[in-house]
């Protein structure tokens, strides 16, 4: 049996990070995916997703602006450009459930700097919204987008630069602690290895049920759709920002980045 010091279950975004950076830390570092690399069955696919600091707790702030850090060492190691910085606003309806203040006082506490804008402000800025009184709007300049896929593959790539293992259709079936560590059973094999990293996604509590450590997980399949302005250059980068309508169950849009095209999701309440 071989033996690793970490493994990593699940190599989307966050397991390809997982890999990549204990890699760089010096680690013997394997990794699984139970699906070819680059699948489109998890959340880590497509041209767009959306990175900003502008949440409404202080420890997810936090942790969002060292990411940023990050990113910009993986540009820096990889060569390529992986973010574009659009800024972003998150509209908070005055009557909604989510006031502005859950924001702007997460980012006080970091010192972030943002704008809290009404809506005559907002729409002087950017006409292509026409947003309703009574909203309130906070805006943070280093808001954009990062290319999913280019992402991932990028974060792949210099795992395995820096001695990883990375294995596609490998399903991980069950881990197993044992007194070094875990032996995580695959469909090729068990290897060994002091520390394991789950990052399954929606198959995550298959791993964790005989642990007897689930969590509480609701799977669900967001819904997106594209759209083609009339005016495209009204939805330039540098001139349309990401934008979040900050309900507990609301949308997010912003430009998808595969030529001047708007995409717009549903986003569902987060437990």
């Amino acid at each position: 049996m071989e033996h690793f010091d970490v493994a990593v279950v699940g190599l989307g975004a966050m397991g390809s990070a997982a890999a990549y950076h204990a890699a760089a830390k010096g680690a013997k570092v394997i990794g699984f995916e139970q699906f070819e690399f680059g699948h489109v069955r998890g959340a880590s696919h497509d041209t767009s997703r959306i990175v900003r600091t502008s949440y409404g707790a202080p420890e997810y702030v936090a942790l969002a602006r060292s990411a940023y850090k990050d990113w910009a060492e993986l540009e820096k190691r990889s060569g390529l450009s992986l973010l574009t910085i659009t800024g972003g606003v998150v509209f908070f309806p005055k009557d909604g459930p989510c006031p502005a203040s859950d924001y702007t006082e997460s980012l006080d506490a970091n010192g972030l700097p943002y704008e809290l804008l009404d809506s005559q402000e907002v729409n002087k800025r950017w006409p292509q919204f026409g947003i309703p009184d009574r909203v309130d709007t906070v805006y943070t300049a280093d808001t954009g987008i990062v290319n999913a896929s280019r992402a991932v593959n990028t974060m792949q790539y210099q795992a395995r630069a820096f001695g990883a293992v990375l294995k596609e259709n490998t399903r991980v079936d069950k881990v197993t602690p044992d007194a070094n560590g875990v032996i995580v059973k695959t469909s090729n094999g068990p290897v060994h290895a002091r520390k394991v990293i789950l990052a399954a996604d929606a198959w995550i509590n298959k791993l964790l049920s005989p642990l007897h450590a689930e969590i509480p997980l609701r799977v669900m399949q967001e819904q997106i759709t594209y759209f083609k302005p009339t005016n495209v250059e009204r939805f330039e980068p540098s001139k349309f920002p990401v934008w979040i309508w900050g309900l507990r169950s609301g949308f997010t849009a912003f430009l998808a980045m595969v030529s001047i095209v708007s995409k717009l999701g549903a986003t569902s309440p987060r437990t």
